[in-house]
């Protein structure tokens, strides 16, 4: 998803959707992949905006929806997890 989404940082729309064709894949894998695209036009038309976080009605849905995908499965996981803002600090130290 991430390369699909570092297309539109490099080339229009238009010389995208002339270059690029899906050939064998699910219809929920094309769908996250608009997803991804449209998010990324977002981000690309205002990158301060901030992204709306997905409800617990959502999440749950996708999850329903996507059964076999573990990054999905997975998401949300550390939501209520007392140590997850240390985590995220360390890691933020750890890159500098």
């Amino acid at each position: 998803m991430y390369s699909i989404a570092q297309l539109y940082e490099n080339f229009s729309e238009e010389q995208i959707e002339k270059s690029l064709e899906f050939v064998d894949i699910r219809q929920d894998d094309l769908d996250l992949i608009s997803e991804v695209v449209e998010v990324k036009k977002n981000y690309l038309k205002d990158p301060t905006a901030p992204v709306k976080p997905m409800s617990e009605e959502e999440l749950e849905k996708l999850k329903q929806e996507n059964p076999d995908n573990p990054w999905i499965q997975n998401a949300g996981i550390f939501k209520d997890d007392p140590l997850f803002d240390e985590m995220l600090a360390y890691i933020e130290a750890y890159r500098r």
